[in-house]
Order: C-alpha cells, then structure tokens, then sequence
C-alpha cells in the first residue's frame, strides 16, 4: 500500500482468502483513516473469495472513492456473484479495467 497526498494505492497479488482477512482489515483501518481515493490493482490476483469483496465494501461503506484496476478473472467473477447476481461481464460498469 502506497498513501500519496492525493490517493492511495493497493496491489493485490496471488490468492486473496481468509487468511489475508486480518491483514487486509488493518490496512482498510489505515486507508479510512487516511480519508484518500483509493485505487486497487487486481492484476496479479490468482483467486478469491468474500475476503477481497470485504475489503471493497468496507472501503466504499466508510465512504471512500474506489476505484479497482485490472478486476479481470477471479474477482470479477467473484463480484458478479456476490454483488449482481450475474455472469454477464458488461454489467460491472463502476469497476473499470485499465
């Protein structure tokens, strides 16, 4: 995680599971008290599950701008699921891939 004056950035890399769960709740803890847009690169992600969801929700509940890169594979299958109930790719507009 990088905190820049203007946003902060997270990569996220490998598999995303319940064992990251804690790690990643301290770092949501530090981006909400850093008050910053928050851009979230997924590239590098192999797989995951409600943990990284967890991380995006709790992120946009604490009213954050985030902004996601890269959600191609697991966790746009992952978000589709658990947040729109569809496969179909085109309907996660807010979550750009560039």
């Amino acid at each position: 995680m990088l905190l820049d004056h203007d946003r902060a950035v997270v990569w996220l890399h490998g598999v995303i599971d319940g064992a990251l769960a804690e790690d990643l709740a301290e770092a949501a803890t530090d981006l909400v008290d850093a008050g910053l847009p928050v851009l979230i690169h997924t590239n590098a992600v192999t797989s995951c599950d409600a943990t990284a969801l967890a991380l995006l929700a709790g992120l946009m509940a604490a009213g954050l701008p985030v902004q996601v890169r890269g959600p191609e594979g697991p966790l746009t299958g992952a978000l589709q699921q658990a947040l729109l109930g569809t496969s179909d790719p085109a309907s996660v507009p807010l979550l750009p891939s560039s």
